[in-house]
Protein backbone atom coordinates (compact mmCIF):
# COMPACT_ATOMS: atom_id res chain seq x y z
CA UNK A 1 0.00 0.00 0.00
CA UNK A 2 1.46 3.36 -0.97
CA UNK A 3 0.60 6.46 1.00
CA UNK A 4 1.72 10.07 1.18
CA UNK A 5 4.60 10.85 3.47
CA UNK A 6 7.26 13.51 3.77
CA UNK A 7 10.42 12.21 2.10
CA UNK A 8 13.66 13.26 3.78
CA UNK A 9 16.11 11.25 1.75
CA UNK A 10 19.30 12.41 0.04
CA UNK A 11 18.84 15.15 -2.54
CA UNK A 12 19.97 14.04 -5.98
CA UNK A 13 22.13 16.97 -7.04
CA UNK A 14 25.68 17.72 -8.05
CA UNK A 15 27.51 21.03 -7.91
CA UNK A 16 29.02 22.95 -10.82
CA UNK A 17 31.84 25.36 -10.03
CA UNK A 18 32.15 26.40 -6.39
CA UNK A 19 28.82 27.32 -4.82
CA UNK A 20 28.74 27.32 -1.02
CA UNK A 21 26.49 24.70 0.59
CA UNK A 22 26.04 24.77 4.36
CA UNK A 23 23.32 22.67 6.04
CA UNK A 24 21.64 22.28 2.68
CA UNK A 25 21.52 26.01 1.90
CA UNK A 26 23.29 26.92 -1.32
CA UNK A 27 24.69 30.43 -1.91
CA UNK A 28 27.54 32.18 -3.77
CA UNK A 29 25.74 31.33 -7.00
CA UNK A 30 26.61 32.61 -10.46
CA UNK A 31 26.44 31.68 -14.13
CA UNK A 32 29.23 29.15 -13.54
CA UNK A 33 28.53 28.23 -9.88
CA UNK A 34 25.27 26.43 -9.22
CA UNK A 35 23.56 23.09 -8.49
CA UNK A 36 22.09 20.70 -11.01
CA UNK A 37 20.18 17.44 -10.81
CA UNK A 38 21.94 14.22 -11.65
CA UNK A 39 19.13 12.90 -13.84
CA UNK A 40 16.94 14.35 -16.56
CA UNK A 41 13.22 14.90 -16.48
CA UNK A 42 10.55 15.47 -19.11
CA UNK A 43 7.80 18.02 -18.57
CA UNK A 44 5.07 18.27 -21.19
CA UNK A 45 1.96 20.34 -21.63
CA UNK A 46 -0.01 17.40 -20.19
CA UNK A 47 2.11 17.11 -17.04
CA UNK A 48 0.82 18.08 -13.63
CA UNK A 49 3.71 20.02 -12.12
CA UNK A 50 4.44 21.44 -8.69
CA UNK A 51 7.59 23.46 -8.07
CA UNK A 52 8.40 24.64 -4.57
CA UNK A 53 11.39 26.58 -3.24
CA UNK A 54 12.57 28.34 -0.11
CA UNK A 55 14.84 31.22 -1.08
CA UNK A 56 16.30 34.54 -0.02
CA UNK A 57 17.35 37.54 -2.15
CA UNK A 58 20.63 39.38 -1.62
CA UNK A 59 19.96 42.00 -4.32
CA UNK A 60 17.11 43.65 -6.21
CA UNK A 61 18.98 44.04 -9.50
CA UNK A 62 16.78 43.91 -12.60
CA UNK A 63 17.05 40.64 -14.49
CA UNK A 64 16.05 37.02 -14.06
CA UNK A 65 17.38 35.48 -10.85
CA UNK A 66 16.62 31.86 -11.62
CA UNK A 67 15.48 29.29 -9.08
CA UNK A 68 14.78 26.55 -11.65
CA UNK A 69 15.89 26.26 -15.28
CA UNK A 70 14.98 23.10 -17.15
CA UNK A 71 16.87 22.08 -20.27
CA UNK A 72 19.94 24.31 -20.08
CA UNK A 73 21.37 27.26 -18.19
CA UNK A 74 20.26 29.45 -21.09
CA UNK A 75 16.64 28.25 -21.02
CA UNK A 76 13.97 30.67 -19.92
CA UNK A 77 13.64 30.09 -16.16
CA UNK A 78 10.55 28.18 -15.12
CA UNK A 79 10.57 29.68 -11.60
CA UNK A 80 12.58 32.81 -10.91
CA UNK A 81 12.64 36.33 -9.48
CA UNK A 82 12.76 39.36 -11.75
CA UNK A 83 13.87 42.48 -9.93
CA UNK A 84 11.98 42.02 -6.68
CA UNK A 85 8.95 39.98 -7.71
CA UNK A 86 8.58 36.26 -8.33
CA UNK A 87 7.73 35.17 -11.87
CA UNK A 88 6.37 31.85 -13.07
CA UNK A 89 6.74 30.11 -16.40
CA UNK A 90 6.02 32.27 -19.49
CA UNK A 91 4.64 35.27 -17.70
CA UNK A 92 4.00 37.51 -14.75
CA UNK A 93 2.03 35.13 -12.55
CA UNK A 94 3.48 36.79 -9.47
CA UNK A 95 3.29 40.45 -8.58
CA UNK A 96 4.04 40.37 -4.85
CA UNK A 97 7.03 42.57 -4.02
CA UNK A 98 9.87 41.00 -2.07
CA UNK A 99 12.55 42.33 0.28
CA UNK A 100 16.21 41.37 0.51
CA UNK A 101 17.65 39.23 3.32
CA UNK A 102 14.22 37.71 4.03
CA UNK A 103 13.31 34.06 3.57
CA UNK A 104 10.33 33.41 1.30
CA UNK A 105 8.67 30.32 -0.11
CA UNK A 106 7.25 30.15 -3.62
CA UNK A 107 5.12 27.48 -5.25
CA UNK A 108 4.19 27.16 -8.91
CA UNK A 109 1.52 24.64 -9.90
CA UNK A 110 0.74 23.78 -13.54
CA UNK A 111 -2.33 21.69 -14.22
CA UNK A 112 -4.60 21.41 -17.26
CA UNK A 113 -3.05 24.45 -18.88
CA UNK A 114 -3.59 26.69 -15.84
CA UNK A 115 -0.60 27.97 -13.87
CA UNK A 116 -1.09 29.15 -10.30
CA UNK A 117 1.65 30.92 -8.37
CA UNK A 118 1.83 31.30 -4.61
CA UNK A 119 4.14 33.37 -2.40
CA UNK A 120 4.44 32.56 1.31
CA UNK A 121 6.42 33.99 4.20
CA UNK A 122 8.81 31.64 5.97
CA UNK A 123 6.05 30.39 8.28
CA UNK A 124 4.03 29.38 5.19
CA UNK A 125 1.47 32.14 5.62
CA UNK A 126 0.07 32.90 2.17
CA UNK A 127 1.04 36.39 1.00
CA UNK A 128 -0.14 36.29 -2.61
CA UNK A 129 -1.56 34.00 -5.25
CA UNK A 130 -2.61 34.33 -8.88
CA UNK A 131 -3.69 31.99 -11.67
CA UNK A 132 -3.14 32.36 -15.39
CA UNK A 133 -3.75 30.29 -18.49
CA UNK A 134 -0.55 29.78 -20.47
CA UNK A 135 0.75 27.82 -23.40
CA UNK A 136 3.56 25.49 -22.41
CA UNK A 137 6.61 24.43 -24.35
CA UNK A 138 7.71 20.89 -23.55
CA UNK A 139 10.95 20.74 -21.59
CA UNK A 140 13.40 17.88 -21.43
CA UNK A 141 16.72 17.73 -19.61
CA UNK A 142 18.65 18.48 -16.46
CA UNK A 143 17.19 20.89 -13.92
CA UNK A 144 19.52 23.74 -12.97
CA UNK A 145 18.97 25.23 -9.51
CA UNK A 146 20.20 28.74 -8.79
CA UNK A 147 22.08 29.14 -12.06
CA UNK A 148 22.16 32.75 -13.27
CA UNK A 149 20.16 33.12 -16.46
CA UNK A 150 22.88 34.31 -18.83
CA UNK A 151 26.39 35.41 -17.86
CA UNK A 152 25.32 38.97 -17.05
CA UNK A 153 22.25 38.09 -14.96
CA UNK A 154 22.12 38.65 -11.19
CA UNK A 155 21.89 35.70 -8.80
CA UNK A 156 19.04 34.68 -6.55
CA UNK A 157 21.01 34.86 -3.30
CA UNK A 158 20.35 31.65 -1.33
CA UNK A 159 18.19 28.56 -1.88
CA UNK A 160 17.38 26.07 0.87
CA UNK A 161 17.69 22.68 -0.85
CA UNK A 162 16.13 20.97 2.18
CA UNK A 163 12.87 22.78 1.42
CA UNK A 164 13.01 22.82 -2.38
CA UNK A 165 11.36 20.23 -4.57
CA UNK A 166 9.82 19.30 -7.90
CA UNK A 167 6.75 17.06 -8.20
CA UNK A 168 5.73 15.75 -11.61
CA UNK A 169 2.43 13.92 -11.96
CA UNK A 170 2.28 13.36 -8.21
CA UNK A 171 5.74 11.81 -7.92
CA UNK A 172 8.72 13.28 -6.12
CA UNK A 173 11.36 13.82 -8.75
CA UNK A 174 13.83 16.02 -6.89
CA UNK A 175 14.40 16.98 -3.29
CA UNK A 176 12.34 16.91 -0.13
CA UNK A 177 8.81 16.41 -1.36
CA UNK A 178 5.47 14.77 -0.85
CA UNK A 179 5.15 11.63 -2.88
CA UNK A 180 3.70 8.14 -2.79
CA UNK A 181 6.07 5.65 -1.17
CA UNK A 182 5.84 2.00 -0.14
CA UNK A 183 5.47 1.30 3.53
CA UNK A 184 7.66 -1.25 5.26
CA UNK A 185 4.63 -2.64 7.08
CA UNK A 186 1.72 -4.45 5.46
CA UNK A 187 -0.86 -2.14 6.98
CA UNK A 188 -0.98 1.59 7.37
CA UNK A 189 -2.89 4.19 9.28
CA UNK A 190 -5.33 6.19 7.19
CA UNK A 191 -7.66 8.84 8.46
CA UNK A 192 -11.42 8.87 8.20
CA UNK A 193 -13.09 12.24 7.86
CA UNK A 194 -16.11 12.68 10.14
CA UNK A 195 -18.47 15.51 9.26
CA UNK A 196 -17.32 18.48 7.22
CA UNK A 197 -13.64 18.96 7.98
CA UNK A 198 -12.08 20.92 5.12
CA UNK A 199 -8.92 19.37 3.60
CA UNK A 200 -6.96 21.20 0.89
CA UNK A 201 -5.01 19.62 -1.95
CA UNK A 202 -1.90 20.14 0.21
CA UNK A 203 -3.44 18.06 3.02
CA UNK A 204 -4.18 20.95 5.38
CA UNK A 205 -7.19 20.16 7.58
CA UNK A 206 -9.35 22.88 9.16
CA UNK A 207 -12.94 23.38 10.28
CA UNK A 208 -12.96 21.16 13.37
CA UNK A 209 -16.07 21.47 15.56
CA UNK A 210 -17.22 20.01 18.85
CA UNK A 211 -18.58 16.47 18.45
CA UNK A 212 -19.34 16.77 14.72
CA UNK A 213 -16.31 17.51 12.53
CA UNK A 214 -13.01 15.72 13.20
CA UNK A 215 -10.77 12.90 11.95
CA UNK A 216 -10.43 9.36 13.25
CA UNK A 217 -7.34 7.14 13.08
CA UNK A 218 -7.26 3.34 13.51
CA UNK A 219 -5.24 1.70 16.26
CA UNK A 220 -1.68 0.41 15.96
CA UNK A 221 0.38 -1.86 18.17
CA UNK A 222 4.18 -1.39 18.10
CA UNK A 223 4.78 -4.28 20.48
CA UNK A 224 8.03 -3.66 22.34
CA UNK A 225 9.33 -1.14 19.81
CA UNK A 226 9.89 2.53 20.36
CA UNK A 227 7.47 4.81 18.54
CA UNK A 228 6.86 8.43 17.65
CA UNK A 229 3.92 10.56 16.58
CA UNK A 230 4.71 13.70 14.61
CA UNK A 231 2.60 16.42 13.07
CA UNK A 232 2.62 20.04 11.95
CA UNK A 233 0.03 22.58 13.06
CA UNK A 234 -0.98 26.21 13.18
CA UNK A 235 -3.16 27.61 16.01
CA UNK A 236 -5.72 30.33 15.37
CA UNK A 237 -6.89 30.95 18.92
CA UNK A 238 -6.31 29.59 22.44
CA UNK A 239 -9.20 31.23 24.28
CA UNK A 240 -10.36 27.75 25.29
CA UNK A 241 -8.53 24.44 25.67
CA UNK A 242 -8.07 22.73 22.30
CA UNK A 243 -7.26 19.08 21.65
CA UNK A 244 -4.94 17.90 18.88
CA UNK A 245 -5.11 14.10 19.29
CA UNK A 246 -6.92 11.87 21.75
CA UNK A 247 -8.20 8.33 22.21
CA UNK A 248 -11.61 7.31 20.96
CA UNK A 249 -12.54 4.84 23.72
CA UNK A 250 -11.67 4.09 27.34
CA UNK A 251 -8.40 2.21 27.05
CA UNK A 252 -4.65 2.70 26.75
CA UNK A 253 -4.10 6.12 25.19
CA UNK A 254 -2.43 9.51 25.09
CA UNK A 255 -3.75 13.01 24.57
CA UNK A 256 -2.10 16.25 23.44
CA UNK A 257 -3.90 19.51 24.10
CA UNK A 258 -3.10 23.22 24.19
CA UNK A 259 -4.45 24.91 27.29
CA UNK A 260 -5.76 28.44 27.81
CA UNK A 261 -2.36 29.20 29.33
CA UNK A 262 -1.06 28.78 25.73
CA UNK A 263 1.02 25.80 26.86
CA UNK A 264 1.01 22.13 25.88
CA UNK A 265 -0.48 19.46 28.12
CA UNK A 266 0.06 15.72 27.67
CA UNK A 267 -2.07 13.00 29.28
CA UNK A 268 -1.09 9.33 29.22
CA UNK A 269 -3.29 6.60 30.62
CA UNK A 270 -3.78 2.81 30.73
CA UNK A 271 -7.53 3.02 31.39
CA UNK A 272 -8.74 6.08 29.52
CA UNK A 273 -8.70 8.40 32.52
CA UNK A 274 -7.91 12.00 31.57
CA UNK A 275 -6.27 12.57 34.96
CA UNK A 276 -3.98 9.53 34.99
CA UNK A 277 -0.76 11.33 34.19
CA UNK A 278 -1.19 14.98 33.24
CA UNK A 279 1.94 17.03 32.62
CA UNK A 280 2.06 20.65 31.44
CA UNK A 281 4.78 22.20 29.36
CA UNK A 282 6.49 25.54 29.94
CA UNK A 283 6.76 26.99 26.45
CA UNK A 284 4.23 29.74 25.66
CA UNK A 285 2.84 29.21 22.16
CA UNK A 286 1.98 31.92 19.64
CA UNK A 287 -1.04 32.09 17.36
CA UNK A 288 -0.70 31.91 13.57
CA UNK A 289 2.74 30.31 13.87
CA UNK A 290 3.79 27.01 12.33
CA UNK A 291 4.76 24.39 14.93
CA UNK A 292 6.13 20.91 14.31
CA UNK A 293 5.21 18.58 17.20
CA UNK A 294 6.71 15.25 18.17
CA UNK A 295 5.47 12.90 20.90
CA UNK A 296 7.69 9.87 21.35
CA UNK A 297 8.35 6.88 23.59
CA UNK A 298 11.96 5.71 23.96
CA UNK A 299 11.29 2.61 26.05
CA UNK A 300 11.36 4.31 29.45
CA UNK A 301 10.16 7.90 29.02
CA UNK A 302 7.77 9.99 26.97
CA UNK A 303 8.78 13.27 25.39
CA UNK A 304 6.83 16.06 23.77
CA UNK A 305 9.04 18.20 21.57
CA UNK A 306 8.34 21.17 19.33
CA UNK A 307 10.10 23.02 16.54
CA UNK A 308 9.35 26.05 14.37
CA UNK A 309 11.63 24.99 11.50
CA UNK A 310 11.52 21.14 11.61
CA UNK A 311 15.28 21.21 12.23
CA UNK A 312 15.91 22.53 15.75
CA UNK A 313 13.80 20.76 18.38
CA UNK A 314 13.12 21.65 22.03
CA UNK A 315 11.87 19.16 24.64
CA UNK A 316 8.94 20.78 26.45
CA UNK A 317 7.54 17.82 28.42
CA UNK A 318 9.25 14.71 29.81
CA UNK A 319 7.22 11.96 31.50
CA UNK A 320 9.17 9.37 33.49
CA UNK A 321 6.92 6.36 32.99
CA UNK A 322 7.93 3.05 31.43
CA UNK A 323 4.33 1.87 31.00
CA UNK A 324 3.73 1.23 27.32
CA UNK A 325 1.07 3.63 26.10
CA UNK A 326 0.03 3.50 22.47
CA UNK A 327 -3.24 3.73 20.52
CA UNK A 328 -4.65 0.23 20.81
CA UNK A 329 -8.06 1.76 20.12
CA UNK A 330 -9.24 4.30 17.59
CA UNK A 331 -7.70 7.74 17.91
CA UNK A 332 -9.25 11.04 16.91
CA UNK A 333 -7.69 14.30 15.77
CA UNK A 334 -9.33 17.67 16.09
CA UNK A 335 -11.28 17.31 19.33
CA UNK A 336 -11.22 15.64 22.76
CA UNK A 337 -12.98 12.35 23.29
CA UNK A 338 -12.52 12.69 27.06
CA UNK A 339 -15.09 15.46 27.14
CA UNK A 340 -17.55 13.90 24.68
CA UNK A 341 -16.14 15.67 21.69
CA UNK A 342 -15.51 19.12 23.10
CA UNK A 343 -12.21 21.03 23.07
CA UNK A 344 -12.12 21.34 19.29
CA UNK A 345 -8.79 22.12 17.61
CA UNK A 346 -8.90 25.77 16.60
CA UNK A 347 -6.45 25.91 13.74
CA UNK A 348 -4.80 23.81 11.05
CA UNK A 349 -3.40 20.26 11.01
CA UNK A 350 -0.99 19.40 8.18
CA UNK A 351 -1.81 15.78 7.35
CA UNK A 352 1.15 15.22 5.06
CA UNK A 353 3.43 15.89 8.01
CA UNK A 354 1.37 13.67 10.32
CA UNK A 355 2.48 10.10 10.93
CA UNK A 356 3.41 7.37 13.39
CA UNK A 357 6.91 5.94 13.18
CA UNK A 358 7.73 2.58 14.72
CA UNK A 359 11.37 1.68 15.14
CA UNK A 360 11.67 -2.11 14.88
CA UNK A 361 14.09 -3.77 17.29
CA UNK A 362 15.85 -5.76 14.58
CA UNK A 363 15.39 -3.26 11.75
CA UNK A 364 16.92 0.20 11.76
CA UNK A 365 14.44 1.40 9.14
CA UNK A 366 11.33 3.18 10.35
CA UNK A 367 8.08 1.48 9.59
CA UNK A 368 5.99 4.40 8.47
CA UNK A 369 2.33 4.36 9.39
CA UNK A 370 1.30 7.46 7.47
CA UNK A 371 -1.90 9.36 7.17
CA UNK A 372 -3.14 9.18 3.61
CA UNK A 373 -3.77 12.42 1.75
CA UNK A 374 -7.34 13.32 0.86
Amino acid sequence: MALYTNIKGPINYTTVGSPTIENGIVSDLSYSDYVKTTTETIITSNSNIELYARFKLDNLDTGFKAIFNIGSVWSSPILSVYGNYVTGYSGDIYEYRLSIDTWYRAKLVGKNGIWTGYVYDDNENLLYSKSKENSFTDRNGIVFIGAAYGSASPTIGSIDLNETYININGNAWFGTSFSKVKLYSQSAITYTKVGNVSITDDGIATGFTDKTDYLTLPAFNPGTAKWKFTTKVKIYDMASQISLIDRNSSTRCFQIVVRTTKKFRVNISTNGSSKANEVDGTHVLSTNTIYYISFEYDGSKYYLKYSTDNINWTTDITINNSTKIYPVSTMCMGHSWYNSGTEKWNGEIYLRYTRFEIDGVTNDKYKLHCLEGN
